[in-house]
């Protein structure tokens, strides 16, 4: 939580972003839909921290990877579990990793779409 909380820190977007998710994955707040809601809380403090960091205005993150999670579900679930009842460096350290390859992914998803659109558009 000093990490989280600590403005020294906020250049480091997407490791913020992924403890705020971990949190509110791993606390359960409901039966269904709470990782759902991490995810979204996630993404709302990419962008936030992507605007600061950068001097931007952006007024909707400009990433949302929900979609890159759904093939991966039962790790993701995996994970989860273990942030839960094992809090410690190596339960953290297998989060970030997989949500740096899910971030990953959604880059890569984007970047394919709008090659797609470019392509479409150009065509014309």
């Amino acid at each position: 939580m000093e990490f989280y909380n600590s403005d020294i820190y906020d250049d480091r977007i997407f490791l913020k972003s992924q403890i705020i998710h971990g949190l509110v994955a791993a606390l359960q707040l409901f039966d269904d839909g709470n990782t759902r809601y991490a995810r979204i809380l996630q993404n709302i403090k990419l962008g936030e921290l992507t605007n600061k960091k950068y001097n931007y205005n952006l007024q909707l993150p400009a990433l949302y990877g929900t979609r890159a999670y759904f093939p991966h579900r039962n790790k993701y679930r995996e994970l989860v579990g273990n942030l839960a009842i094992n809090p410690g460096y190596e339960s953290w350290d297998a989060w970030f990793n997989f949500n740096l390859n899910r971030t990953e992914d959604a880059i890569f998803f984007i970047d394919n779409k709008l090659s797609s659109y470019k392509k479409m558009i150009y065509k014309k």
